[in-house]
């Protein structure tokens, strides 16, 4: 599946850039030169802005890890996110199990969790404003005009869950694991585990009223983040030799993470992403040229972070290896 997946991508990348036009695709990629540099720095930025929220949503009393392990664990399960198929969930594990080397896995799942579902409900809010400004503002296709309706609905959908589940105190994951843990598709595991999981829902759930400065420490830095994701569309077209607005590249970046929140399942959203921003750009007026030469300055930087983050793994995986080597011959 995973492989189907990123073939799949790679297959669709290849045939939009031969659709789109090789030429009018690496043209403007030649003006970008070293300042491509810059690209990759914010990029960078953003990820250590988003372990320093692994760092603040763990209460101090039990904060016994640098940033620098907060950072490297982000890296390491941003780049499982990258290459495998399951969305978030299995790169959110790999962070919470690398904290679990320094605190207990209630407090690094719980952050890990908590900030996730900041950055996810903020990255909705971002679509909504987004598509609303799109409705108001540009005469689209009827096509793409459903589709932000249909985004907006979703939204709204997801906003409303969430207020339903915080207000009543609702632990899914224990509550489907208490109704149907005894059938053969939940692991055993899984089931063991279910109080430890209904314990970090909780934390999760009352993390807002338990400590409320924290979450609004969260809230503020994942905000930052997304208007430097904002700056990177707006540096990256420029760059480009195309000039735009701040609306412009507010736009442009919110039905971004709306391609990516429609194409999780494909490793790195590769193809989709591309694909994704050609149609945005050539909505906004633009070349599709433009929109897949703006999606592969910024793969390039996320790349990039994979690599070190690829390295990380790697690294792990080798102290681990050695560490139970060692161990055996003791024995």
């Amino acid at each position: 599946m995973p492989i189907a997946g990123l073939a799949f991508g790679i297959a669709g990348l290849v045939f939009i850039v031969y659709f789109v036009g090789v030429e009018t695709v690496f043209e403007p990629l030649g003006k970008i030169g070293w300042g491509f540099f810059w690209i990759v720095a914010l990029n960078g930025l953003r990820h250590y802005l988003r372990a320093v929220n692994l760092l603040v949503a763990v209460p101090r009393a039990e904060r016994t890890f640098s940033i620098r392990n907060a950072l490297s664990a982000r890296l390491a399960g941003e780049t499982i996110n990258t290459i495998a198929f399951t969305g978030p969930v299995l790169g959110d594990a790999a962070k919470a199990a690398m904290l679990n080397r320094q605190i207990p896995l209630e407090h690094s799942a719980t952050a890990v969790l908590v900030d996730e579902i900041i950055y996810y409900v903020t990255s909705l809010m971002l679509i909504l404003a987004g598509a609303i400004v799109v409705l108001y503002a540009y005469g689209t296709g009827i096509a793409l005009n459903l589709m932000l309706v249909g985004l907006c609905v979703f939204s709204l959908v997801v906003f409303f869950g969430l207020w339903w589940i915080v207000g009543k105190d609702i632990t899914p994951v224990a509550w489907l694991l208490e109704r149907f843990g005894d059938r053969w598709f939940i692991p055993r595991s899984l089931k063991r585990k279910r109080d430890e999981i209904e314990d970090v829902e909780t934390n999760v759930i009352q993390f807002h009223h338990q400590r409320p400065r924290a979450f609004f420490i969260l809230v503020g830095i994942i905000l930052v983040t997304h208007f430097l994701s904002v700056l990177e569309v707006y540096w990256a077209m420029r760059m480009l030799g195309l000039t735009l607005t701040v609306t412009s590249a507010f736009i442009i970046e919110s039905l971004t993470k709306a391609v990516n929140f429609v194409f999780f399942l494909i490793p790195g959203t590769i193809g989709a992403y591309e694909g994704g921003n050609s149609v945005i750009l050539t909505s906004l007026g633009y070349t599709a040229g433009a929109g897949v030469a703006l999606a592969l300055v910024r793969r390039g930087a996320i790349l990039f972070w994979t690599f070190i983050g690829g390295i990380i793994l790697l690294w792990r995986s080798a102290k681990s290896s050695a560490e139970q080597l060692a161990e055996d011959v003791a024995e």
